[in-house]
């Protein structure tokens, strides 16, 4: 019984690849119509101005950095950077010593560098891509020459700040005050 079903099923495959090569619509044989027969003659727009569309590229977070969890990436992006504080800080610190650590929100990627003093434009395509931004800026002498080339061990900044992508969580950039004598 098996073999009759596999024998009529197998006739019954070449039966419709026969129909379906034997058999075939008009518009599977007609000639394809040409652009030119199908398309209007194209008429420059003198007042179109074309504009490139401008959108993220990176996927965003569920929902954007809370000021809290941008404080929390801070402390890692810090750990793992390599920067050394003669006072380390933590989350706590932002308790115990306010004026210390600094956390504010930006619209644009150029808003947050302006507040760390750097007078920096981004293409449209980066500031939508970074969104709003959370400036995290830890104030205190910290020595950044770990991995940083041109930096002599042993100088000193007087604050560190990282700008973390509130619509990504990614690190953006990590600002320096200025270079400071050890004490």
């Amino acid at each position: 019984m098996k073999k009759i079903n596999i024998i009529i099923g197998v006739i019954g495959i070449l039966l419709l690849s026969i129909l379906a090569v034997v058999y075939q619509p008009q518009s599977a044989t007609a000639k394809p119509p040409s652009v030119a027969d199908e398309a209007p003659p194209l008429t420059p727009d003198p007042n179109r101005v074309l504009q490139p569309v401008v959108a993220p590229t990176t996927p965003p977070l569920p929902k954007p950095l809370t000021e809290n969890e941008a404080l929390e990436r801070a402390i890692y992006f810090d750990t793992v950077s390599g920067v050394v504080w003669e006072e380390p800080w933590s989350a706590e610190t932002i308790l115990d010593n306010p004026e210390r650590i600094k956390i504010n929100l930006y619209n644009t990627l150029s808003e947050a560098d302006k507040a760390n003093g750097r007078d920096v434009g981004y293409s449209d395509d980066w500031e939508k891509d970074a969104g709003q931004v959370w400036v995290v800026r830890i104030q205190g002498l910290a020595d950044i020459s770990l991995g940083v080339p041109h930096v002599e061990e042993g100088m000193l900044v007087d604050w560190v700040s990282y700008q973390i992508s509130a619509r990504t969580g990614v690190l953006l950039g990590m600002s320096t005050g200025p270079f400071v004598e050890r004490k």
